[in-house]
């Protein structure tokens, strides 16, 4: 393939110039699918949701360290080679494609942005559950007090203490 041959932005040209994208490095891990977040994460089971927390801290902890090594180490070493390149190479095609490749790169960092955000929420719904967890915890064990102890609901005889 002619590393010249795609620079556009139309899918028919790149597809009959022969250019294919390919997925980005592998930094030691997949990215995990929605299937595998939701698998991981929530379990239901007729009607009821159970959160489990510590999966959704898993998830958390995966998807950072994907979304920094690919915004933080390839994206940068990209830039790299493409400024090396852009410093042997003069013509149209050299303009374009320093174009298109810096439209790109703000492309990308909008896309980290977003993947940021997410996080971020992320973040903020662990500590959600966390707190409802402890929470529910705390009434369960004052309920389950209060039974045993028989002042909720009193002895056999209808007496309460």
């Amino acid at each position: 393939m002619n590393p010249n041959a795609y620079f556009g932005n139309n899918p028919a040209d790149a597809a009959a110039s022969g250019y294919q994208s390919s997925p980005p490095p592998n930094h030691g891990q997949s990215a995990p699918t929605m299937a595998d977040l939701q698998n991981d994460a929530l379990v239901s089971s007729q009607g009821s949701l159970h959160v489990d927390v510590l999966a959704l801290q898993g998830i958390h902890s995966q998807l950072s360290a994907y979304v920094a090594g690919l915004f933080d180490t390839s994206l940068p070493q990209l830039s790299r080679i493409v400024h090396v390149l852009d410093s042997t190479w003069a013509g149209t095609n050299h303009t374009r494609f320093m174009t298109y490749f810096d439209e790109r790169v703000e492309t990308v960092k909008l896309h980290k942005k977003v993947l940021e955000d997410y996080l971020d929420a992320l973040s903020q719904a662990i500590a959600v559950y966390k707190r409802l967890e402890t929470d529910i915890e705390s009434r369960v064990s004052t309920m389950s007090n209060l039974i045993d102890s028989n002042t909720y609901y009193g002895d056999n005889y209808g007496n309460y203490s």
